[in-house]
């Protein structure tokens, strides 16, 4: 029977700019599919309601600060900038420098528009939608119609899936531990290229 196990990081969080890195290791103690796991980052996006009657609920977002007017949207797989993956018996399989730049020449090249449309309903930095331009996020969930308020999301987890990092991982549906020996992913994160933004209309020409 197929089952979904959790591993949490060596390094405890909350993560920062200067705490930025992470590991996993997947014991020797069985078969894994890699090609459906992922990393999950636990992300909570905070305000200050400046509102009359303190009910206000905003749609928050991630921007990438690319240090200029322009603010490119990223894939999740951008949220790491560095990454290995080794086992104990084989040693090093993949050590991929710049992980978010390759990955968004993946993407650019690989995903049409409406798979990476379909897809952005659990994107670290979501698209808006072709029917009406609004733009919802993880961080919020939103109600339009009837009495229930919006709300904040206290924990909005940003899935990244190992695949989209590794190639080796892509192929790697049937992996035995026991042979192999355990796998170690190490991680260094691009938290200091990421900032917290209040969703607003964007320039002709800008995407985000």
């Amino acid at each position: 029977m197929n089952k979904e196990i959790k591993y949490n990081s060596i390094q405890a969080g909350p993560f920062t700019d200067n705490q930025n890195r992470i590991s996993f290791e997947i014991p020797s103690n069985g078969v894994y599919d890699l090609s459906q796991s992922y990393i999950n980052l636990n992300t909570q996006l905070d305000y200050t309601d400046d509102g009359t009657n303190g009910n206000g609920v905003y749609v928050l977002d991630l921007e990438w600060d690319s240090g200029i007017a322009f603010h490119p949207r990223f894939s999740n797989a951008s949220v790491v900038k560095n990454a290995l993956i080794r086992n104990s018996k084989n040693g090093m399989i993949e050590n991929i420098r710049r992980v978010d730049q390759l990955s968004n020449v993946m993407r650019t090249y690989g995903k049409s528009v409406l798979q990476d449309v379909g897809t952005s309903y659990e994107a670290a930095s979501n698209s808006n939608t072709n029917i009406n331009l609004n733009q919802y996020s993880i961080y919020r969930d939103i109600n339009k119609v009837g009495v229930v308020k919006s709300k904040q999301n206290d924990i909005a987890p940003i899935k990244i899936a190992l695949r989209d990092i590794f190639d080796f991982c892509a192929q790697a549906s049937e992996i035995d531990t026991g042979r192999s020996g355990a796998i170690t992913v190490e991680m260094e994160l691009n938290i200091n290229k990421l900032r917290a933004i209040q969703d607003r209309t964007l320039p002709t020409g800008q995407q985000k």
